[in-house]
């Protein structure tokens, strides 16, 4: 039994008309979704069946259906790790989740019936006794495919009636830039209120003038007719965005302050996300680290440095990314990391906002100050060579490094 055998079965229950009809379903056109996907033209019953006569694949033969360019028989091989998922002791489980994973961070997971059939047993199952850091990882990704996966895979949980890692992860991925994302968020929030009604309307009570409409549609579908007019009638205002925890350890003697994470940060979760905003670039300079390195190693890099991270606006609502449009700024508890980090000797202020803020809510701040030219690329007036040199001169003296 190998791939090669599966991929003939179905080619066997292939047809043309079939496979004309799934290739617009799935939205594999230029410039969609699903661009350049291939389909053969079977349908999920038979790919179904296909599976189960093969019930005793092995695991290579599933990764070579993972890495084929034909949509249904990567769909074949996800059935086939399902099946043998639920059949597995514990070790094999964690060796189906940890290839299912690496699949998907190798695109071959890739459209939302894949996810959907999967991503509930193969994350959210192997989840219910572990943590749930995976989750958060994988909303934070770049791949819209991975996003889908970190909320869908909570489904499982719901059935079981845990719902705090689907309300916070459907907080975060809210604001999506991709309609399947607004859906998924939208069902399962509607799943969660099957289990908990009152804890649903309390999320729409702070979300629901804000949502999109296709999200908030779908969370609402099955309250009756009155009710969900009333939540589609509230008036849309502003998303409230939320920082993040401050990166640092007890021997930081260094914060840098940001003002607000702008859009690309807060969609994956990491500080200075924006690929032209020069921090990595002058971080990596003046503590020794490659800029490029994944997101963790950096932060560990500038902890290791004694360099603390945070900003000084804890939510807020705002048009786009710029540091002009924040309203409602409500400031971080600042005093509160001071005490957590007794051996800092200076705060330095990531752009003029930054500082006018810090100096704003906290006018009697204990620490001395220094204000450094942004590193956003909207502020354009100063060029790299310029921002380093100074970041370097007010810094370096501090931390006793050589840029």
């Amino acid at each position: 039994m190998n791939a090669k055998t599966i991929l003939n079965d179905l080619c066997a229950a292939a047809s043309d008309e079939k496979r004309a009809v799934l290739s617009r379903f799935f939205k594999s056109g230029p410039g969609e979704y699903g661009a350049g996907d291939k389909f053969l033209g079977v349908m999920v019953p038979q790919i179904r069946a296909v599976a189960k006569n093969h019930a005793g694949a092995s695991s290579a033969t599933e990764d070579a259906l993972l890495a084929s360019p034909w949509h249904e028989a990567r769909e074949c091989g996800l059935f086939l790790m399902c099946n043998r998922f639920t059949r597995a002791d514990a070790a094999e489980r964690a060796a189906i989740h940890a290839r299912y994973l690496a699949a998907a961070a190798a695109g071959r997971v890739n459209n939302w019936d894949l996810v959907d059939l999967s991503a509930p047993t193969l994350v959210g199952r192997f989840l219910v006794d572990k943590p749930r850091e995976i989750l958060y990882d994988l909303a934070a990704k770049p791949s819209l495919w991975e996003n889908r996966i970190a909320i869908v895979s909570t489904l499982y949980l719901v059935r079981r009636g845990d719902l705090d890692d689907s309300f916070r992860l459907a907080e975060r991925l809210l604001h999506h830039p991709h309609d399947l994302m607004h859906k998924a968020v939208g069902w399962v929030l509607r799943e969660c209120g099957k289990r908990d009604a009152d804890r649903l309307r309390a999320f729409l009570r702070e979300h629901a003038g804000s949502m999109p409409r296709t999200a908030l549609r779908y969370a609402i579908e099955r309250f009756d007719a009155d009710e969900r007019k009333r939540w589609l009638a509230m008036p849309a205002e502003k998303p409230l965005l939320k920082s993040f925890p401050p990166v640092a350890r007890a021997d930081a003697e260094l914060l840098i302050l940001g003002s607000m994470p702008g859009e690309e940060s807060l969609r994956k979760a990491q500080y200075y996300a924006f690929p032209q905003n020069a921090f990595w670039r002058i971080a990596g300079a003046l503590f020794g680290f490659d800029p490029a390195l994944p997101y963790a190693r950096r932060l560990a890099a500038l902890k290791k440095a004694h360099v603390a991270l945070w900003d000084v606006v804890g939510t807020c609502r705002r048009e786009g990314s710029l540091d002009s449009s924040i309203k409602d700024a409500v400031p971080n508890d600042l005093p509160a990391l001071l005490a957590r980090c007794p051996r800092l000797k200076l705060v330095a202020c990531n752009g003029g906002a930054s500082y006018a803020a810090l100096r704003r809510f906290f006018p009697d701040f204990p620490l001395p100050v220094v204000r450094l030219p942004s590193t956003s690329p909207a502020a354009a007036r100063l060029p790299f060579d310029s921002k380093l040199e100074l970041w370097g001169t007010a810094l370096v003296p501090v931390l006793g490094n050589t840029p």
